[in-house]
């Protein structure tokens, strides 16, 4: 059930989504509607892929089984999992999964993403992605800091 993307204005914090499952759409969307973020869904792979590389979303909820049976054929996954730093280092990407401990740093370094979620969980992904959001802001705040500087 893809939507047609709603335009994005300087001040909006977009989110890009791409869940198979209602429920999890809906705790998600909740979740990040609480934080403040402007959400966009995917419902196949080429309308994630095509949603990613038109907007600079700041964060990414994907499930591990998104649009496929097994993990190993998720093409989004795949997709972000293989973008190279500066096209993916404006986001946070969060991996949802049935598999996974959440908020458990090995897991997600695996996986090649900032986070990972159990389902059992959801309930407190606006905490975890509030927390990872802030974590990724601190690291990356030298970085940005050069950036301007050096634009300056």
């Amino acid at each position: 059930m893809s939507q047609s993307p709603t335009f994005l204005s300087l001040n909006d914090k977009p989110a890009l989504l791409g869940l198979s499952s209602p429920d999890w759409q809906g705790a998600a969307l909740q979740a990040l509607d609480e934080l403040g973020y402007k959400v966009h869904q995917a419902a196949t792979h080429g309308d994630f892929i095509a949603s990613f590389t038109q907007a600079p979303y700041q964060v990414v909820v994907i499930e591990e089984r998104f649009a496929c049976d097994d993990p190993g054929e998720n093409r989004s996954l795949a997709y972000l999992q293989n973008l190279q730093m500066h096209l993916r280092r404006h986001c946070v990407i969060v991996l949802v999964g049935d598999s996974f401990t959440s908020f458990h740093a090995l897991e997600a370094f695996q996986c090649g993403v900032h986070l990972v979620v159990n389902r059992s969980e959801l309930s407190l992904l606006g905490q975890f992605i509030q927390k990872v959001v802030a974590e990724n802001d601190l690291f990356y705040q030298p970085f940005r800091e050069a950036q301007r500087r050096a634009i300056a």
